[in-house]
């Protein structure tokens, strides 16, 4: 089912693509081998939309887990272009509404600038009216914790 999803939503994203499914025999967790060909696929955009898909795809299927939301941060958008993120955005929004599920997501200012052309005026007004959070970088009031947080990584 998860599976069947996700090639429904590959198809409406991307035009030039080829997605298999095939039934795995052999003695593993895997029920499925599933490959998803998308013409220009070592882009960073696709594999974005892939992981899209792919994540959507599993919490709508609601198999194997009672999560009734998805995460996606800002960097999952950045490398795919204006218009298949309006598509996301439509697909999240459909998706989530028909089956009672929530997707939540962070979205840097100027994703939302570049879906002003891509969605139509209800659409960005319904976008917009479901922002919960808006945090700015202008100081440690706004920011998510209301503190700087510095992470030293080595």
């Amino acid at each position: 089912m998860a599976v069947l999803r996700a090639a429904t939503l590959v198809s409406r994203l991307e035009e030039n693509r080829q997605v298999t499914l095939q039934n795995n025999l052999g003695d593993n967790k895997t029920r499925y081998d599933f490959d998803v060909r998308i013409e220009a696929d070592g882009s960073d955009g696709i594999n974005a939309v892939k992981l899209f898909c792919y994540d959507l795809a599993v919490l709508t299927a609601q198999q194997n887990h009672e999560m009734a939301f998805i995460f996606h941060d800002s960097r999952l958008f950045s490398d795919i272009d204006p218009r298949q993120r309006a598509v996301l955005f439509q697909t999240a929004s459909s998706a989530s509404s028909k089956d009672g599920l929530q997707y939540i997501a962070t979205v840097n200012q100027d994703q939302l600038d570049a879906l002003q052309s891509e969605l139509s005026p209800k659409e960005v007004d319904e976008l917009l009216g479901r922002t919960v959070l808006r945090l700015q970088d202008d100081g440690p009031e706004s920011k998510l914790l209301g503190v700087q947080v510095d992470m030293h990584y080595q």
